[in-house]
């Protein structure tokens, strides 16, 4: 079978395009410029209106699936927005759908919103409810299903339109990465509303929905709304959020009536609605007459989603940066006299240089050499400490005490001046610990930057083994912030006065 994708280089379209792949289609995608995407063909027919030209895209295609349009804009600038939703989201759709049949294609899939059915209701929306469309945006697709159920047209061809309610996952840009941004960030957010429930749709559950309408085979035409049961209130959001980065998230009992008031005088009467409104979707039929079910629980959804976001903040930034260089300067003043007296220490005690630069793992599992005063014999074997089954008798006259007094690792302020490494991160590995690169790699640990010291560093260190340890190392990854870091660093000197967690 040979499937149209239009919009594919959308955040909806480029996802399906990879989920379609695999299967026993031929994919073809458009766009509005041009664009690469592995396994499919693109072609670019500029804007959506009724003299694109659709005749390379659609030759020999047997189902259209129809992403592409003008989207919902909350601040549009444009002086008559009702004109061109119209232009693309009705007449752009006329036209596909009008040379899909004179090109042969057999089965036409709209991909269309829940805002044809409108917002506000407090029960849920089903198939059956009247449109009552609130905006030139759902106005348009409701014009476009119109034509699209028309005689006129399913008499020639096969159509199933689904409305989705909000689309996310990892990429999901507008209110919702703005939500995680300032939940992640640690920030209070003074909303209550437990009585709302909103119906959202993960990104892999609808595209396995547009899966099933591909080949579904029986009558048509059909509606569906297409939520995949992730109904949450913006509390319940919030707080599934805060513990996907292992938060507690307490919101605090401001009232409703208070919040909708200071919303509206500032001019964000919409934001208000959608926080406190309800978009309740009943998917029932969806689920039965396409015997489709999520592949994604809700819960684990909210959790990629949220955590997709704070894997792609890989790079320090400029705060933790400044941190770094800050006190790399206070502790070069204060640790070059000591710095000069251990390397005089560990030269006159064994053969060999003071300095032992070691090839270690860095972000994005970037080889760099890492300085530490050298506490083995120029015999060692190059392998992890605990690796060694008698690493004592490796050991330098001074190196029992430079390692449980973590004094080795003063030499390391020269690769954090570098910028190789942070403070504090994961610990970073050698180059031949290829168990423990492999499970970082898994985890999303190794877009970060490796620390002198770190969460693990202060919940075991030597004491615990590699799963644990990146156990703790994905915790920093979802939960660091300058807050958490200056927490790990004054705990780290306990540890070392303590001596904890030191074996080797």
């Amino acid at each position: 079978m040979k499937v149209l994708i239009t919009g594919a280089s959308g955040f909806v379209g480029r996802r399906l395009c990879q989920y379609l792949q695999g299967l026993d289609l031929e994919l073809v995608g458009t766009s509005r410029k041009k664009i690469e995407i592995d396994g499919v063909k693109t072609e670019v027919v500029g804007e959506l209106s009724e003299e694109t030209n659709w005749e390379n895209a659609l030759r020999g295609v047997d189902t259209v699936v129809h992403l592409a349009a003008r989207v919902h804009i909350m601040d549009d600038s444009v002086e008559n927005p009702k004109l061109e939703y119209l232009k693309a989201n009705f007449l752009g759709t006329k036209k596909l759908v009008q040379d899909a049949i004179a090109l042969g294609a057999k089965k036409f899939v709209f991909i269309s919103t829940i805002k044809v059915n409108g917002e506000g209701k407090e029960s849920a929306y089903t198939e059956e409810d009247q449109p009552e469309t609130q905006d030139p945006y759902g106005a348009s697709k409701l014009e476009a299903e119109n034509y699209l159920l028309s005689e006129e047209i399913t008499s020639k061809i096969e159509v199933l339109i689904l409305r989705p309610p909000l689309i996310y996952g990892p990429g999901v840009r507008a209110n919702f990465q703005m939500l995680v941004k300032i939940i992640s960030s640690g920030f209070f957010i003074p909303f209550n509303p437990e009585k709302n429930v909103r119906s959202m749709v993960y990104i892999d559950n609808f595209c396995s929905i547009i899966k099933s309408a591909i080949s579904y085979n029986g009558d048509f035409p059909q509606v569906f709304l297409a939520s995949d049961g992730g109904n949450f209130s913006t509390s319940k959001l919030i707080r599934s959020i805060g513990s996907s980065f292992g938060r507690k998230y307490p919101i605090l009992p401001i009232p409703d009536s208070l919040m909708l008031f200071l919303l509206s005088i500032v001019g964000k009467k919409s934001v208000a609605d959608r926080l406190y409104g309800s978009l309740w979707i009943d998917n029932s039929k969806l689920k039965k007459v396409l015997n489709w079910s999520p592949e994604v629980g809700p819960e684990e959804a909210i959790k990629i989603t949220s955590r997709s976001f704070f894997v792609s903040k890989g790079s320090p930034g400029f705060l933790k940066r400044f941190f770094d260089l800050a006190l790399a300067l206070i502790a070069t003043m204060i640790l070059l006299v000591p710095f000069l007296i251990l390397c005089l220490i560990v030269r006159l005690t064994s053969k060999g240089p003071a300095l032992y630069w070691s090839k270690r793992v860095g972000k994005n599992n970037t080889i760099f050499l890492m300085p530490k005063f050298r506490t083995m014999r120029l015999d060692t074997p190059v392998v992890a400490t605990h690796l060694l089954t008698d690493s004592q008798s490796f050991l330098t006259p001074p190196g029992s005490y430079l390692r449980k007094m973590s004094l080795d690792e003063i030499p390391q302020l020269i690769s954090i001046w570098k910028g190789d490494m942070s403070f504090v991160g994961p610990r970073p590995a050698l180059y031949n610990q290829d168990d423990l690169v492999e499970l970082r790699t898994q985890k999303g640990v190794h877009k970060l930057i490796p620390g002198l010291t770190g969460w693990a560093q202060i919940n075991g260190r030597d004491e615990i083994s590699i799963p644990e340890k990146v156990k703790y190392d994905e915790e920093y990854l979802y939960r660091r912030s300058m807050v958490t870091d200056v927490k790990i660093f004054i705990l780290t000197f306990k540890k070392i006065l303590l001596k904890e967690g030191i074996t080797h």
